[in-house]
């Protein structure tokens, strides 16, 4: 059987209410802390895995002339709210996301941009059926 790419265009993100772009891209990053178990005597270090994190990146352009179309800057809330990140159909990541930061650019002769960051709150679900792509 071929395999199968997801490509850009099958991507997508449903992001907090109140912050809004045409989003075009995302990352997506879990990771766990560390704690070090290394002694007195050990000739390498030692690590065990801890508390797991995860932090994400949106962004896109403003939109105009649309209900809802505000990047939402002097709104944030420290309240969690739901995200989901697809890769392609049936390939997704969902997850309480918190805002870090808003920032947006533009130059002369590029589209304006809109970026978000944070940090997941809570437990990730991820769904990767990849009958759909």
């Amino acid at each position: 059987m071929a395999k199968s790419t997801a490509t850009g265009i099958d991507g997508s993100v449903t992001f907090i209410s109140g912050h809004a772009a045409k989003f075009s891209a995302f990352e997506f990053t879990e990771g766990q802390r560390l704690v070090d178990t290394t002694g007195f005597g050990d000739t390498h270090e030692t690590f065990e895995g801890g508390i797991q994190f995860s932090s994400f990146r949106v962004d896109g352009v403003p939109q105009f002339n649309d209900a809802a179309t505000s990047p939402g800057f002097g709104a944030l809330s420290g309240t969690p709210a739901a995200m989901t990140l697809q890769f392609a159909a049936g390939c997704t990541v969902a997850f309480s996301g918190v805002i870090e930061s808003i920032s947006g650019s533009s130059t002369a002769v590029n589209d304006a941009r809109l970026m978000f960051t944070g940090r997941g709150s809570g437990d990730i679900t991820e769904a990767w059926d990849e009958t759909g792509v």
